[in-house]
């Protein structure tokens, strides 16, 4: 649960930062009529670009920190039984 909750976070973190530069790598292919759409829909991409990019740093930091605060099951302390 945790391992898919950093996935899904570093995905929203991915989907953010698209959002926030799709102007410099789609916008002159995005032209009509001389009117340059990402920069037409620019701040709606940017406040949802933000939240994407923020929202999913932070479900990834949470789940990276759980991971590293989980016992190392293989160093754990078993102790030893003796039969006799």
């Amino acid at each position: 649960r945790t391992e898919a909750a950093g996935a899904g976070g570093l995905a929203a973190f991915v989907v953010g930062m698209a959002m926030l530069t799709v102007g410099w790598w789609v916008g002159s292919s995005h032209t009509y009529d001389g009117t340059d759409w990402t920069e037409v829909l620019q701040p709606y991409l940017s406040i949802a670009g933000l939240a994407f990019a923020g929202g999913g740093l932070g479900v990834f930091v949470k789940a990276a920190l759980a991971l590293l605060r989980q016992p190392d099951v293989t160093t754990l302390h078993h102790p030893v039984t003796t039969t006799g």
